[in-house]
């Protein structure tokens, strides 16, 4: 996966938990890339502490390069729905 593409997932995580890049990038541990553009991830020890959403609903993840332009969302569905 390219360098950006990679640095969009992360900061994508980040930003779901309400970070952005005031924490370390390198907390976010990208595990596996699916052909449906999804990625899963799993925290570092420090950010595992202050995540305290995960796990309580289904969280998803999603990339794409398009266009030379890399783009990562994040997004949550709770379970009541």
């Amino acid at each position: 996966m390219p360098l950006p593409l990679r640095w969009a997932c992360k900061e994508a995580v980040l930003k779901y938990f309400g970070f952005g890049l005031r924490f370390d990038t390198r907390e976010v541990r990208l595990t596996s890339w699916r052909p449906d553009h999804r990625f899963t991830w799993t925290p570092g020890t420090a950010l595992a502490a202050y995540t305290p959403l995960l796990g309580k609903g289904v969280e998803n993840w999603a990339y794409s390069n398009l266009d030379g332009y890399c783009l990562a969302l994040a997004w949550r569905r709770n379970h009541e729905q």
